[in-house]
């Protein structure tokens, strides 16, 4: 029975209870009575019924309260931090929780905007994303960290869902609010920074191994290159005044070649040992297995039978060319490990393969074009139950000392990280099949441009330094040849001091960086300071030490690595010197070439 219903039957009463009291006054007539004591009756059964629905509101609004502290208690003891804010993004209401995360207490936080708590760099990120948590009524997720008050920063998981009520504004216009859940996922980031640094370690890991089982032939490669340096140089001493100018010419081209050869056979150890933040570009495989192969054919013994059938036209892929590298040299150095007594066949292949009509030979592979690189062996092969574990970690069938088991758990592991596959086929006493699968992408490889009759002259004035006086020597007549004006000096405090006693003597500083006393980033510093648009170009023989980075932050204009070639380093002279106004950023690191 609904209020309104009990205020009008309790005044129909009334009136009755009246009407008949009034009459009592006048007779007392048994019928009377009788209708008396029914309404006294209807109003002790009323009454009663009243005290019951009040019985029952107090518990309903005890169990109300009691709800309502249970929320409050989840609420505001939840390990997720709750925020309400408006459409300007301004606080409305928050939990104990959010208040201990930014250490605000919450009548501070209230009325302010939620950006003033998000750390700066990734303020622009919560600015472009806010308005999309509001336009559409899914969640929305968003990763930034939080910049609490007299603590550090901190990642956190942004989740955003619009309130389903609307508050009233005074204008009178409803004003919608965002419920945001706050969580702290700095242990999750903090995991996958450790992961992804123990993923590297592992791979410079086996990668450090490959480069021992490869280091006796290397070593015998540079020695046949140092023969033929040192042997050349030593008839063109003895028989210079007897040899012909023809004669000459070919043994200095003998020379050059191999020193060309040297500086091929480094420049690949040092891509493949040198640990690298990994970058995917478009790249083409089949060059970088001829370069692979070719360092693989001065470790295997000339008993091995190295065969290769490579698509030029295959499409390039998206990849990191030293984890491709890493992978090729991988599965090539275990198909010599598996040949018995070093003799066999090393069969590389590549080819692009499409899969719309026919199915696909591995799973969680998609249907479109692959680059199959397929790496054939005709050594022992794998037995069935070794087959299943050779892609887990630290799994080897060889002896101790002489493999660790993680070559081909990292190819599995760089492949899966590529949206490729592999897969295996062996068979005992005929060998083994390691079939890759790249996709292919449409994009196509810039290819550098080689300048033709450049002229390398200039008069500028320029000081070179370089702790290698050989160097210095040739430096000095290279430069002198194309007309420059030259000082050169292997100590880099006399650099310091010829170049600070007079800066405007000089147009340009040339110099190496890793030197006694002063590094080339010391030296660049002090002549800088002196004459700010100094233009230096620094040359390095490790990227790690110095990184490029670096080189652009301190206004160093070029940078290149050792060895290089002099008319390379005679075009960057030359191409800075050309520039009418020096651009640091786009000009000389933007868009430069990798030596």
């Amino acid at each position: 029975m609904g209020k309104l219903e009990h205020t009008e039957r309790f005044a129909e009463l009334r009136k009755k209870a009246e009407k008949i009291a009034q009459q009592q006054l006048v007779t007392t007539d048994k019928r009377i009575f009788k209708e008396t004591k029914e309404i006294l009756h209807d109003l002790q059964v009323h009454q009663i019924e009243l005290e019951m629905q009040n019985e029952e509101l107090r518990e309903v609004q005890e169990e109300l309260e009691a709800s309502r502290d249970r929320f409050s208690l989840l609420y505001h003891k939840s390990p997720t931090g709750y925020v309400t804010i408006d459409s300007h993004g301004i606080i409305l209401e928050a939990n104990q929780t959010m208040e201990d995360m930014l250490n605000v207490e919450m009548k501070k936080m209230i009325g302010r905007p939620l950006i003033d708590f998000i750390a700066k760099d990734d303020q622009e990120i919560f600015f472009a994303r806010f308005n999309a948590f509001f336009k559409v009524p899914e969640k929305k997720h968003l990763e930034v960290r939080l910049n609490p008050q007299n603590k550090p920063l901190f990642h956190t998981s942004l989740m955003g869902r619009i309130i389903p009520w609307k508050k009233l504004q005074k204008s009178g216009e409803s004003s919608q609010q965002l419920l945001v859940s706050v969580s702290d996922i700095t242990p999750q980031k903090e995991a996958e920074a450790a992961r992804l640094k123990l993923e590297g370690q592992l791979h410079q890991a086996q990668k450090m191994e490959a480069v021992g089982v490869l280091s006796g032939g290397i070593a015998h490669e540079f020695n046949n290159i140092l023969y033929a340096i040192l042997g050349y140089t030593e008839m063109l001493l003895e028989d210079m005044p007897d040899l012909s100018p023809d004669e000459q010419k070919e043994y200095l081209n003998n020379v050059y070649t191999a020193g060309t050869r040297a500086k091929k056979l480094v420049k690949q150890i040092l891509t493949y040992s040198r640990p690298q933040l990994h970058q995917l570009e478009p790249i083409y495989v089949a060059p970088l297995i001829g370069e692979v192969l070719q360092l693989i054919r001065a470790t295997l013994p000339t008993t091995i039978d190295i065969r290769q059938n490579l698509d030029p036209n295959c499409r390039p892929i998206l990849a990191d060319p030293t984890q491709i590298h890493q992978v090729i040299m991988n599965l090539c150095t275990n198909a010599q490990q598996a040949m018995i007594n070093d003799q066999g066949t090393l069969e590389v292949s590549l080819q692009e393969r499409l899969f719309e009509r026919t199915p696909l030979p591995l799973p969680n592979m998609k249907k479109v074009p692959y680059a199959q690189l397929t790496i054939r062996d005709t050594g022992c092969g794998i037995p069935p139950e070794t087959r299943e574990r050779i892609f887990d970690p630290f799994f080897t069938t060889k002896d101790t000392g002489k493999g660790t088991g993680l070559g081909l758990s990292v190819v599995h592991g760089i492949v899966k990280n590529h949206q490729g596959a592999i897969g295996v086929e062996s068979a005992i006493g005929k060998g083994t099949t390691f079939t890759v699968y790249f996709p292919l992408i449409e994009e196509s490889v810039t290819e550098k441009s080689v300048a033709s009759d450049v002229d390398y002259r200039g008069k500028e004035r320029i000081l070179m330094v370089d702790d290698e006086i050989i160097l210095c020597q040739f430096y000095k007549s290279a430069f002198k040849k194309y007309g420059y004006q030259i000082t050169v000096t292997h100590n880099s405090l006399e650099a310091a001091e010829i170049f600070c006693n007079n800066p405007d003597q000089f147009d340009m500083l040339i110099t190496d960086q890793t030197m006694p006393n002063l590094t080339g980033e010391q030296l660049s510093k002090k002549c800088l300071s002196y004459k700010p648009q100094l233009p230096i170009i620094l040359i390095t023989g490790h990227s790690d030490i110095f990184p490029k980075e670096k080189a652009k932050q301190l206004g160093i204009l070029k940078y290149m690595m050792k060895p290089v070639a002099i008319h390379k380093l005679l075009g960057a002279v030359r191409e800075i010197f050309d520039q009418k106004q020096f651009n640091y950023k786009t000009k000389f690191y933007g868009n430069e070439s990798k030596q």
